[in-house]
């Protein structure tokens, strides 16, 4: 059935009455409800006061509305059902009109923004015609022009972050850059700073700053969402003074410029004045005065195993907590990574994509680095650029402007990348290439090869410790952009470099700069293998590091160097070549100094290394003088005294004839010569070769001298205190002390601490009991907290210590100390008896110990103890002393075993066995 719309006409009319009668109830119904609450209230208080006296609301069946509800349950029900559905209808009445005032309003915001444009029109038309006209502006209440969204896995940064914000809101810095390396997320952390801080601002922006014309396109969009009357005008200088102006005069506002690589360039369009912020991303070490300068580094091994493991979905997103094994395997990667934020996101996004595991990514990245660093994830949208792109841009930008910039990051592309001294590359700038070797030379040049890699931060430089580091990967991305032959060139100037800057390890003054150097030995020593490099500096350089690691007491590093280094001179000179002799005799004093059971490998080494010399023309030079003085101290150690003296002579009358009597060479004879003097007894003769010794020393200046007048004046002290000449004797171990801790600045040393011990013994002799205690004690002290656990130096001095104490008749004291002292022996000893070498130093110390514990446990009636410590020093006596000696031990058997019947002689034999005999 149709109706009429006339008809229907009041029927409409009365229901919109309705409707404004029910919003007007529910704008008035909380006043309703509250007027019958607090009235009923009051009510009931005032009722139950005029009829009991009390207020009544202690029982609720007092109140008006309880009572209306016992007495007329069902008119009460019927009437709050109806007050209810009142405001039910109240709050729907009010609800539909909510809805249509929202249309209205939205149709109505709508024509205004028709209208808008409709009047914009016009007035670009008047300005057309008249450009005098200027249209006024009308700023939008917010504008958010960020193009990316927010990294859902950022991590790290924080103080970072902090400082940013703090620099802006309290010191009032208007205008910060964010510098570092490609890659290493300076462009996350603006994204997260703006995503972070988003309601400090009402206007934010993000410019592309790595052209003029990127830069002037973001800054017409800039105008165009400010409703600048300039944007349509096609003058960009017109323009971009619109939007620095409104800039000038308006605050709340975050500008962020993106990759900026020209200051230059940049300063142009940056705001004036101190209005609002300015956060520039540049990979420029340096941006003058524009902006204050934020270093990104690479990130914390923690905050890098956060990122990947959240990248690649291994953990949730908030997750802190990581299995073990999950964090062993993520935290090699970073390490391999270096830390470099875009490296993990690709390595976490190649896993999340392909499901592979970390410990098969970690085997596939060793395996296919560059293909790796160039691998890109399709689903990702906010990396432009992948680790290789990246750095491969910048090189070229490096190639086009500067030639000796480009050599220079090749150079350091084969160098160890976090220390490398500036000095190194100037001291072998002749080993560099034409190009770079006039650089090198050049401070001013090399200054600005170094400030153009410092622009891009491919490379950073250290001004305290004037070295430079350039990131791993950085290093691989450049040496995979040379083709092989190229490799091989810059690799071998590598080498050549670090062998020629390499100091010489004998010099005690330069292993500082040696163990600096190390580095980069290890390094090029990777290089030598994966290339298979073999040329005569590669086994000078080994042959170096392996003498140096030897003099740090390193000797399984110290022997694979060598070892290396003897095999490439066999190939590339033959076996029998004088350069292969002195790698046979470095070989040999390793061995010797090594002290292992290696005499007999060292003597032979020695031996054929002589026959090489003798096998060449002018046998009778330095390096043949060499190995015979090395030999003599292998057969002085031995105890082979009269075969040592015979060859020291001969290593004597060499250098003399080849030096003159006065080099610091014949000095080195002379003073091992004195040695040998001395354990023969003869020790007139041991003391003129040392004062001879120590007057040509003290001709030639430098520390490596006083080193070796340290060691004369220690040794003649022994040939002093041997003939009772205690005063001659300390005179000359306080010099000895004093040169050494000139030397080496502490009492650590290894020399230091041996002087200092001899200094003890000599007050022990002289009866200076309470000195001789107190420096005793100190030296063991400092070998107990040395990073050496057993030595043979160790032990002598823990032992000197208890004899000390035995003497003193401290019996009780001594024991554990002499226990303590076979114990540091021990070991060593153990090497030597397997080996069946003798060493009569080390076996004098042993058998030394043993005879004290031996007469301590017989003076206190423990006779089969002591009988057991006689026996055992007896054992070793007879494997490797004289038959005076083993005389002397059995003579102190006899003594023990007629004790062991009577206690009556124990009185006779504390004389038998003086303090002199322990010594």
């Amino acid at each position: 059935m149709d109706h009429d719309p006339q008809s229907l006409v009041p029927l409409f009319v009365f229901w919109k009455r309705i409707l404004h009668a029910g919003v007007w109830l529910w704008q008035a119904i909380w006043w309703i409800w509250s007027s019958v609450l607090v009235g009923g209230l009051l009510v009931t208080v005032i009722t139950s006061f005029a009829m009991t006296g009390t207020s009544g609301l202690s029982d609720p069946r007092t109140w008006v509305v309880v009572r209306l509800l016992l007495t007329h349950p069902h008119l009460a029900i019927i009437t709050l059902l109806g007050a209810g559905g009142l405001t039910l209808f109240a709050y729907l009445a009010h609800r539909d009109q909510k809805q249509r005032d929202q249309r209205r309003q939205l149709a109505h915001d709508e024509a205004l923004e028709k209208l808008g444009k409709v009047h914009f029109s016009i007035d670009r038309l008047e300005s057309i015609f008249n450009p005098s006209m200027q249209p006024a502006a009308s700023t939008p209440p917010s504008i958010w022009s960020l193009p990316y969204s927010r990294n859902p896995f950022f991590s790290g940064q924080e103080p970072l972050l902090k400082t940013i914000y703090e620099h802006f809101m309290i010191a009032h810095v208007t205008k910060q850059a964010l510098s570092g390396l490609g890659g290493v997320g300076k462009t996350q952390i603006a994204i997260e700073y703006a995503y972070r801080h988003r309601e400090a601002y009402r206007f934010v922006w993000w410019i592309r700053a790595a052209s003029r014309d990127t830069i002037i396109t973001d800054f017409v969009s800039v105008a165009e969402s400010l409703r600048l009357p300039e944007w349509y005008i096609h003058d960009q200088r017109q323009i971009i003074g619109a939007v620095k102006q409104w800039f000038t005069h308006h605050t709340e506002w975050l500008l962020i410029f993106d990759n900026v690589d020209n200051v230059n360039m940049i300063s142009d369009f940056l705001p004036t004045g101190d209005s609002g912020h300015v956060l520039l991303t540049t990979r420029l070490q340096s941006v003058g005065r524009i902006a204050y300068t934020l270093a990104v580094e690479n990130m914390e091994i923690e905050e890098g195993t956060l990122l990947l493991l959240r990248r690649a979905r291994l953990i949730e997103l908030n997750s802190i907590f990581i299995q073990t094994s999950l964090r062993e395997q993520a935290q090699a990667i970073v390490q391999k990574m270096d830390g470099l934020p875009l490296a993990l996101e690709q390595a976490g996004a190649y896993i999340e994509e392909t499901g592979c595991s970390l410990i098969h990514y970690l085997a596939l990245y060793q395996e296919r680095q560059i293909d790796i660093l160039k691998w890109q994830s399709a689903a990702t949208t906010q990396y432009l650029y992948t680790v290789d792109t990246a750095w491969s841009l910048s090189f070229q930008r490096v190639q086009e402007s500067s030639a000796a910039a480009a050599d220079l990051l090749r150079l350091c592309a084969f160098l160890y990348p976090d220390t490398i001294p500036v000095s190194m590359i100037k001291q072998g700038a002749s080993e560099l290439g034409r190009i770079l070797q006039s650089v090198a030379q050049d401070e001013f040049a090399l200054d600005k090869a170094i400030g153009e890699l410092r622009r891009y931060s491919l490379l950073k430089r250290d001004v305290e410790k004037e070295v430079l580091n350039i990131h791993r990967l950085v290093q691989i991305v450049i040496r995979n952009g040379m083709n092989q032959k190229m490799q091989k060139v810059w690799a071998e100037r590598a080498i050549r470099l670090v062998n020629h800057a390499f100091p010489d390890p004998q010099q005690l003054t330069d292993w500082p700069k040696c163990q600096t150097y190390m580095p980069h030995v290890y390094y090029c020593l990777d290089i030598i293998e994966q290339q298979k490099l073999l040329f005569p500096e590669v086994a000078k350089l080994l042959f170096r590091a392996g003498s140096f690691l030897r003099e740090q007491a390193h000797y399984n590093s110290a022997e694979r160097l060598i070892r290396q280094a003897l095999d490439i001179c066999k190939q590339l000179l033959g076996p029998n070549h004088p350069d292969v002799a002195c790698g046979l005799n470095t070989l040999g004093w390793l061995y010797f100094t090594q002290q292992e059971g290696k005499a007999k490998q060292a003597e032979s080494l020695y031996r054929r290394a002589i026959a090489i010399y003798e096998l060449t023309p002018g046998s009778n030079r330095p390096e043949v003088a060499r190995c015979y003085n090395d030999l003599a101290v292998l057969y002085g150690y031995r105890g082979n005294y009269e075969q040592a003296e015979q060859i020291l002579q001969k290593a004597l009358t060499i250098r003399e004839q080849f030096f003159g009597p006065d080099h610091p060479d014949v000095a080195e004879s002379l003073y091992g010569w004195s040695r040998i003097s001395f354990y023969l007894g003869n020790y007139a003769q041991a003391e003129q070769l040392l004062q001879r010794a120590i007057a040509i020393c003290k001709g030639v200046p430098g520390n490596q001298q006083a080193h070796h007048i340290s060691g004369c004046l220690g040794f003649l002290s022994l040939v002093y205190q041997e003939q009772g000449q205690y005063q001659q004797a300390e005179l000359c171990l306080q010099q000895s002390l004093v040169l050494y801790k000139e030397i080496f600045g502490d009492d650590h040393h290894y020399w230091t601490l041996l002087a200092m011990t001899r200094l003890g013994v000599l007050y022990r002799e002289k009866g200076e009991y309470e000195r001789a205690e107190t420096l005793l004690l100190r030296v063991v002290d400092l070998y107990e907290r040395s990073v050496v656990s057993n030595t043979q130096e160790k032990g002598s001095a823990i032992k000197e210590l208890a004899i000390l104490y035995y003497q003193q008749g401290k019996s009780e004291q001594a024991e554990p100390i002499l226990q303590r002292a076979l114990a540091v022996f021990q070991p060593q000893l153990d090497i030597e008896l397997h080996a069946q070498e003798t060493w009569p130093i080390l076996f004098s110390e042993v058998v030394e110990c043993l005879n004290t514990l031996a007469l301590l446990y017989q003076y206190q009636g423990k006779h089969e103890i002591a009988e057991q410590y006689y026996c055992r020093a007896l054992e070793l006596i007879e494997k490797g002393w004289s038959s005076n000696d083993i005389l002397k031990v059995k003579r102190e058997r006899e003594v023990a075993k007629i004790q062991a019947h009577t206690d009556a002689n124990q009185a006779k034999s504390r004389e038998i066995y003086p303090r002199d005999e322990l010594s």
